[in-house]
């Protein structure tokens, strides 16, 4: 999504980039972004588990192994919380 407002700007969009040329650029400004998912208290030990998940993939650690290891993590610090009544 871009940010551009004035037409010019947008008439003018990636128009010097060969990986654009012959492509429908204009098509992106004629879209919305959609909405943002409501933050709750359990989005803290979801992204928790996500970095550490980015952190072991960088250390070569294999990405499906990663993610549900940080799937696993997030839902065991999850259902801690929801016992101790949080």
């Amino acid at each position: 999504m871009s940010t551009l407002k004035d037409p010019e700007l947008k008439k003018d969009f990636a128009v010097d980039l060969t990986v654009t040329k012959g492509r429908n650029m204009q098509a992106i400004f004629k879209t919305s972004a959609s909405a943002v998912p409501p933050f709750t208290k359990y989005n803290g030990p979801a992204n928790s588990a996500l970095e550490q998940a980015v952190k072991d993939v960088l250390n070569g650690a294999d990405i499906n192994s990663a993610l549900r290891k940080a799937n696993e993590r997030a839902n065991q610090e999850i259902a801690a919380m929801i016992e101790g009544g949080l």
